[in-house]
């Protein structure tokens, strides 16, 4: 009889170490990815999808292993420096045109402002200004962009990424409001820079 139960305790002790080293070290991931487009009127259109930042629900954690969660903080702290490259870019186009980027010009001469609330536009607008930007930063993660939108005279734009650790501490420096047509929320790990 305490042969069996020898036999039982050293199974249980096994099976426990072998979860144990199949998980690696234990952290918690996250919640999901955000949207942050809300739906704003601006000009009679609505921009971004409908997203309802209160129907939000609390979700399970996930468990990841430390190196996961080493990328994460290096690809969050890549999405902050690649905004603040950006911001002297857009800099640059505003010291040249008078007005932040929107629709890009047919050259390398400023036209009329004309609003276009995109990534992609943000990227063709400063490639094609002449100034000498080719190289435009990507979000790190595939299939995911930054986040570009201005007012409708060009005088603001507001620009941001989703970070992936929704409490990361440099989501102390980000704007935490709406501001033209994007949904910055800390809560929600959406890191905007304004102008």
């Amino acid at each position: 009889m305490a042969t069996r139960r020898f036999l039982l305790s050293n199974k249980i002790s096994f099976l426990a170490a072998a979860i144990l080293l199949v998980g690696g070290i234990i952290f918690l991931l996250p919640q999901p990815y955000a949207n942050p487009l809300s739906p704003v009127v601006n000009h009679n259109t609505v921009l971004g999808s409908a997203y309802d930042e209160n129907k939000v629900a609390a979700q399970p954690s996930l468990l990841l292993p430390a190196s996961s969660v080493t990328a994460i903080a290096s690809r969050d702290a890549q999405r902050v420096s690649d905004l603040a490259q950006l911001q002297a870019d857009i800099q640059l186009y505003y010291n040249k045109c008078g007005y932040f980027p929107g629709v890009a010009q047919p050259g390398s001469v400023c036209g009329p402002f004309a609003a276009d609330n995109s990534y992609f536009r943000l990227s063709a607008a400063l490639a094609g200004s002449g100034l000498g930007i080719a190289n435009m930063p990507n979000d790190p993660s595939p299939g995911r962009n930054y986040f570009y939108s201005t007012n409708a005279a060009g005088s603001s734009y507001t620009l941001g990424a989703q970070l992936e650790d929704v409490s990361n501490s440099l989501l102390q420096q980000s704007l935490d409001a709406s501001s033209n047509g994007l949904n910055c929320r800390r809560s929600t790990g959406v890191y905007c820079v304004k102008c």
